[in-house]
């Protein structure tokens, strides 16, 4: 009975070894950005200063685009390569494949990449999408979605946008994807 109590013991503890490594095992952003595709990059800010009697908020969106031989795509390319994914309980198991949005400041925005058949949502959290399934970035809290995202924004507030869009009016909460 003891040597079958330690085998499962043995066994238990290996399949928890097992998960916790697939969880918390780094994924390159390298696998996700193609280096030989253009890469689109849509920021859509959300203004909640203008305040509305409903409780709406506006949202405004600047597309850009990379050409791989491009000095910016290779400074974008390397921000990303400073940063690694992993992968969460929701990667596998929730059916909600949507990712939670920055509420507690002003300045938000979300960061959407497009990279040939491959795409990155980011909300300003720990959670990222790629390719419509949920992952993490950073291990604790918000901080390192909150650098990533800010140094990306940082290189584009710099260019002009090769298209604008003011998305109007929308309820708290709406999401524009």
């Amino acid at each position: 009975m003891k040597k079958k109590m330690l085998i499962l013991a043995v066994i238990l503890a290996l399949v928890i070894i097992i998960v916790v490594s697939v969880l918390v095992w780094p994924l390159s952003f390298s696998n996700v950005m193609s280096d030989k595709e253009d890469l689109r990059i849509v920021i859509t800010e959300i203004n909640d200063e203008i305040k509305y009697d409903n409780g709406q908020v506006n949202q405004y969106t600047r597309e850009f685009i990379f050409r791989p031989d491009s000095a910016e795509f290779l400074q974008i390319r390397q921000i990303l390569s400073r940063h690694s994914y992993h992968r969460s309980f929701r990667t596998y198991f929730s059916s909600d494949q949507s990712i939670l949005l920055r509420k507690d400041e002003n300045d938000r925005y979300n960061l959407d990449l497009y990279s040939g058949e491959s795409t990155i949502f980011t909300g300003q959290t720990n959670e990222i999408k790629v390719n419509n399934k949920v992952y993490n970035i950073g291990y604790s809290g918000n901080g390192t979605a909150f650098s990533m995202t800010d140094e990306l924004k940082s290189i584009l507030d710099d260019f002009a946008p090769y298209r604008e869009h003011n998305l109007g009016v929308f309820p708290r909460g709406t999401v524009y994807r």
